[in-house]
């Protein structure tokens, strides 16, 4: 009976670990040729040696303040979503970098990456901190505002907590800072059992 028991408890963890479903192929290579087509596209080193690439929409004329923005979307959107605010502040003279997270939009496993999937949140710290310096660089931005959507502004405040004074503002559109919504037990138990046994499967 105690066999069975710790057989029983064993299965348990592994069966929980199929509850996900699996992460889809990630965009098409004539999906994220669209994407770019018309649009001038960079491409940066990531800390661990991995290449992010993102969309910047130029400002058709120099803003009196050399000020720029950093655009970061949803949990599950991509940078996409911005465009057209992005080319309205660019036509006012605002430079804009959309950049697509790990496992989003443009960059997913057309780049080495699983789609939805983010090893460590550290990462898309340093990722953002990358990207900023990319803004300053490359398009000469004395200023650097962020703009974070949705769960993006989640992550804009963890930026700035890690690099306070770094950037001279953020926009928070919508910030999802705290859920209204909660998992039931038996999906907190699924969520856990698959961090641990097949981190990758999405929810």
């Amino acid at each position: 009976m105690k066999a069975r028991f710790r057989l029983a408890a064993l299965c348990v963890p592994l069966l929980l670990a199929r509850c996900g479903a699996p992460p889809g192929p990630g965009p098409a290579s004539g999906a994220v040729e669209a994407r770019t087509r018309g649009h001038e596209v960079g491409r940066f080193e990531t800390h661990d040696g991995r290449q992010l690439a993102y969309v910047v929409h130029r400002a058709s004329r120099r803003n009196p303040r050399r000020a720029g923005f950093l655009y970061l979307h949803g949990i599950e959107s991509h940078s996409e979503w911005f465009d057209e605010a992005a080319r309205q502040l660019a036509q006012r003279g605002y430079p804009v970098v959309s950049i697509d997270r790990r496992g989003s939009g443009i960059n997913r496993e057309n780049r080495g990456y699983v789609s939805g999937h983010v090893e460590r949140g550290t990462h898309l710290v340093d990722d953002i901190h990358r990207a900023v310096r990319i803004v300053r660089e490359r398009n000469k931005a004395d200023e650097i505002y962020l703009i974070g959507l949705s769960w993006g502004g989640k992550y804009v405040m963890a930026y700035d907590a890690s690099y306070p004074g770094e950037v001279d503002g953020m926009v928070l559109i919508t910030p999802g800072m705290k859920p209204k919504v909660d998992l039931t037990p038996g999906e907190k138990l699924a969520v856990f059992t698959d961090s641990v046994f097949a981190p990758k499967l999405q929810h």
